[in-house]
């Protein structure tokens, strides 16, 4: 083990699996127990993967995720991904989607009413909605003298397909689950099982997009590659995925964040390094993670290699880890969120009062 002294100091809750950080129903604790059972067994089985950029160098920073699963997680010391080692053969993995899964993760906020009727209109309601702020940041870049031809991967219902449809695209999506195509295909969308692959039967689109998709499949390189055969000359790709610098903003830190079911923790740059090699070019994104990128003429592009990236992506996570043990976590997320959402709305407050008043004097 790397740094143990750093690792005593600073990371010691990260390391005794058993104990889940976050409130859970009675049935995800019988997943959790399930789950382990199979471990043991050796029912499913677990392999060691090098990082994407091919280093085997790095640091764990945690043997355990958030629902006190053992979970071993590493940051590499060459591109500064943040990856689960060893993780679930494919085998395994895909036996652990069918079977626990759905048990232990389905949202674990509103645990005994995922299945109700109100909370599936409540996801549908919210892919809907995403799906609206998505197609107002693309639109200007799809084609206008035909309609545009649009994929969602991992796209549940299709809800987020909506919002294009309703403009006049023809909407495609695919989904591993077919469990919740029935609401999207009264609404008169193509949904289909599968991966992206499933979509090369509809030809070539002009945007696709995935979003939380990404952190949860054992080669995200060759599913960029795969959306590169899917984008025509100058296609555009949103993905989203969650964003590992953003562990300040959670009550418990990096603890909260951690999931056996996340192989890989993005940042935007090594998500923007990972497309590149695919040869996508990013031209907006910010750290929550999202990205939206354009398919290149080139199948592949140079990733600089960035020497300090890792080393400062471990410092934040002692920093973190420093703001719980001292308490401050809480007063720091407060001071972040107003100083993003506070003085932002403060200022729009004055200018419109500002404009009130000149209103009412004229």
């Amino acid at each position: 083990m790397q740094y143990p002294l750093l690792s005593r100091l600073f990371l010691s809750r990260y390391r005794t699996p058993g104990t889940p950080s976050i409130g859970m129903s009675s049935s995800q604790l019988k997943g959790i127990e399930e789950y382990n059972k199979k471990c043991e067994s050796g029912e499913y089985s677990f392999e060691r993967v090098p990082c994407l950029c091919g280093s085997s160098k790095s640091y764990c920073v945690g043997l355990a995720c958030r629902y006190g699963l053992s979970t071993e997680s590493h940051l590499c010391l060459k591109c500064g991904m943040l990856r689960t080692d060893p993780r679930p053969t494919e085998e395994s993995l895909n036996k652990f989607y069918k079977e626990l899964y759905g048990t232990i993760y389905e949202f674990a906020a509103d645990q005994e009413v995922f299945d109700s009727e109100l909370r599936v209109e409540q996801r549908y309601q919210e892919q809907k909605k995403r799906g609206e702020w998505l197609y107002q940041e693309i639109k200007s870049k799809l084609p206008t003298d035909r309609a545009p031809k649009v994929f969602d991967i991992g796209c549940n219902s299709g809800a987020a397909l909506l919002a294009f449809k309703e403009a006049g695209c023809e909407c495609f999506g695919c989904d591993l689950g077919v469990s919740s195509f029935e609401r999207g295909r009264k609404e008169g969308l193509t949904l289909v099982e599968g991966d992206e692959t499933a979509l090369k039967q509809f030809g070539t689109a002009d945007f696709v997009f995935l979003s939380h998709v990404m952190e949860h499949l054992p080669h995200p390189g060759a599913t960029f590659n795969n959306i590169r055969g899917l984008l025509g000359d100058g296609g555009h790709l949103y993905v989203e995925v969650p964003g590992m610098l953003r562990f300040h903003t959670r009550a418990q830190g990096m603890m909260q964040y951690l999931q056996n079911a996340h192989l890989y923790h993005f940042s935007l740059g090594t998500l923007t390094d990972l497309a590149r090699q695919s040869g996508f070019v990013r031209y907006k994104g910010s750290q929550l993670v999202s990205g939206f990128f354009t398919k290149d003429s080139k199948n592949t592009l140079p990733v600089c290699r960035h020497y300090l990236r890792p080393y400062l992506y471990l410092l934040y996570i002692f920093f973190v880890e420093i703001l719980y043990k001292t308490r401050l976590l809480p007063a720091f997320m407060a001071a972040y969120f107003f100083a993003r959402r506070g003085v932002r709305h403060m200022i729009w407050d004055i200018w419109g009062f500002i404009v009130r008043k000149k209103k009412n004097q004229g």
